[in-house]
């Protein structure tokens, strides 16, 4: 094709015939959500999903910004500072079980635990030291959670709706 010559499409199918993977850092999600099981509808499995991400930020540094709310996408930057302060926590662990706001089914937060060095249950109600807190919000035309933020759990009318 000369340099002068621009081909032409007709109709949007052009490009229905070309060969289509994901992206790496999509790639990288979808290899991660197979590997753990991930229930996208589940808060804890995305919160997962996002440690899983900022454990391989090195590798995959645009894994994480698919994995949280618009809006903060800026806040948090290239991720590296939360990648930092995650591996400082010693031996994290996940919650299990998310806690929802009174009155409120598209906000969860999920605890992240220290000194987790092995699985357990918590039977009856007892003081846990919690590292931090995963603020998730549910996007509801995705079908998944996002996370907001990470600290101290953000007041759900703090949170602007996704759709």
């Amino acid at each position: 094709m000369s340099r002068d010559t621009v081909p032409t499409m007709t109709t949007d199918d052009h490009w229905a015939h070309l060969e289509k993977r994901p992206a790496p850092e999509t790639d990288a999600l979808l290899q991660a959500d197979a590997a753990l099981g991930l229930d996208w509808a589940n808060p804890v499995s995305m919160a997962q999903l996002f440690v899983s991400a900022l454990v391989s930020l090195d590798d995959y540094p645009l894994a994480p910004g698919q994995l949280v709310h618009p809006h903060t996408v800026p806040a948090w930057g290239d991720f590296a500072e939360m990648a930092r302060s995650f591996k400082e926590i010693p031996d994290a662990g996940i919650g299990s079980t998310p806690n929802f706001p009174d009155g409120w089914s598209t906000v969860a937060y999920v605890k992240i635990l220290s000194h987790v060095t092995e699985t357990f249950v918590v039977e009856t109600e007892q003081l846990i030291m919690v590292a931090g807190v995963f603020t998730m919000v549910r996007w509801p035309s995705q079908g998944r959670w996002v996370v907001f933020g990470f600290g101290d759990p953000v007041a759900p009318e703090l949170i602007p709706p996704l759709d």
